[in-house]
């Protein structure tokens, strides 16, 4: 938010005991340019709420495709396993086919393969969609559905 000469950033935090969210601000001389910003975001939370929170499914998504891409920065560019990224991660505890002609065939494989380009999508640039408020923009990269 911007406020005079400087721009002032507040951290909202949602808690699963208490679903309303929380506000911290620090003590110091701008706390009065602080609460004034955080009256003007509790003024406008009406229309802020639908759009900067996220439902279950989408927060499940973007932390899914986080750590599809954390497992792509271990490797540093090296060719990651499909195979090893299903099982770990997008279909744990699920039957994967161990015989290279099922795993080329099979549905596990194309979903997987589709939510690593999204999260490449989300990386790559697609996370701008949530500065703008777009969550379903980015929960929808690579046109997939749940996993």
């Amino acid at each position: 938010m911007r406020a005079g000469t400087g721009t002032h950033r507040i951290e909202l935090r949602l808690n699963a005991a208490c679903p309303r969210p929380r506000a911290e601000l620090v003590l110091d001389d701008a706390l009065s340019v602080r609460l004034a910003c955080l009256a003007a975001l509790s003024a406008a939370k009406p229309t802020l709420s639908v759009r900067l929170w996220p439902t279950p499914y989408q927060s499940g998504r973007m932390a899914l495709l986080l750590a599809i891409l954390d497992v792509l920065a271990e490797h540093g560019g090296q060719c990651v396993n499909t195979r090893h990224i299903a099982a770990e991660l997008v279909f744990p505890g699920a039957q994967i086919p161990d015989r290279a002609i099922e795993w080329k065939s099979s549905s596990l494989r194309r979903q997987t393969q589709r939510l690593i380009a999204a999260a490449k999508s989300m990386r790559d640039g697609g996370y701008r969609h949530l500065l703008h408020g777009q969550v379903a923009a980015v929960t929808a990269l690579g046109g997939s559905g749940p996993p």
